[in-house]
């Protein structure tokens, strides 16, 4: 298992990989932060990564 995230472009907040996977789409959580993140927005050996092991990341 690995820990993967993406950082806002905008804010630096850091986001956990499974809560994008989970969502998809989402606005960044950083304080009056309005830039929308996707799950796309992850490197792609990151999101072939979740797509295979996705039952290690699921949020229950």
């Amino acid at each position: 298992m690995r820990i993967i995230t993406h950082t806002c472009s905008n804010c630096k907040t850091v986001i956990a990989g499974n809560v994008l996977e989970a969502k998809r789409v989402m606005e960044c959580p950083g304080v009056e932060c309005e830039t929308v993140i996707r799950f796309d927005d992850l490197q792609v050996e990151d999101k072939e990564y979740f797509i295979k092991n996705k039952q290690d990341y699921e949020i229950n």
